[in-house]
């Protein structure tokens, strides 16, 4: 598992601390923070002055990302809200990758995705609560599918479970206010795109 910056601030230099707090901007405010206290821990406190500006950095920062998505509702603002290119923020699937994954690949494809950020941010346990529910859907997809119900339907549903894993899941596990890089989404688009192939060619070419 890739490193955490409260693993690696403590084996950079001085110099390397204080870019942190000098350019806090591009940076989440907890890895601030932990650069600050690093700092004081080696006898080399922040004055006040410099604390107070770069937590004022982050915050005009986070707030206007705030704004951006208020006005975008669930445009681009919306899905692309906390994304940041700080290398010190954990690498994560998107809001927007999971809800698109949940609707064309299903709920368990993803619950993965979900899960496999919840390991990330130190929520082992919980991953747990996610694959349960995920596949407790797959089984009562598969049981409505013997039923007869149609194809556009399923879809609806997906995207019902779609918006459950962003806004209860993502927001109570990973956390609304988590500061993250966006994770490459090559591996999971070459799985759904086969696993489609894979189901409807055989129903196209009437199999």
């Amino acid at each position: 598992m890739r490193e955490t910056f409260y693993e690696i601030i403590p084996t950079q230099t001085d110099d390397q601390v204080r870019e942190y707090v000098a350019n806090a901007k591009k940076y989440t405010k907890e890895c601030v923070e932990c650069a600050a206290a690093e700092l004081a821990k080696r006898g080399h406190p922040l004055n006040e002055d410099e604390i107070s500006k770069a937590r004022e950095e982050v915050a005009d920062r986070d707030h206007a990302v705030d704004n951006a998505s208020k006005n975008n509702s669930f445009g681009s603002g919306f899905w692309n809200k906390n994304i940041v290119t700080d290398e010190s923020a954990p690498l994560l699937y998107s809001r927007r990758a999971i809800y698109t994954f949940t609707f064309f690949g299903g709920a368990v494809f993803g619950a993965v995705m979900l899960s496999m950020n919840m390991n990330t941010v130190g929520k082992v346990r919980e991953v747990l609560y996610a694959m349960s529910f995920g596949i407790l859907y797959m089984f009562g997809v598969i049981y409505l599918t013997s039923t007869g119900i149609n194809l556009p339907s399923v879809g609806v549903a997906n995207l019902l479970v779609g918006w459950i894993f962003d806004a209860f899941f993502w927001t109570r596990f990973v956390g609304k206010d988590t500061k993250y890089r966006r994770r490459p989404i090559l591996v999971p688009t070459i799985i759904v795109v086969a696993l489609n192939v894979l189901v409807f060619l055989p129903k196209f070419l009437g199999m």
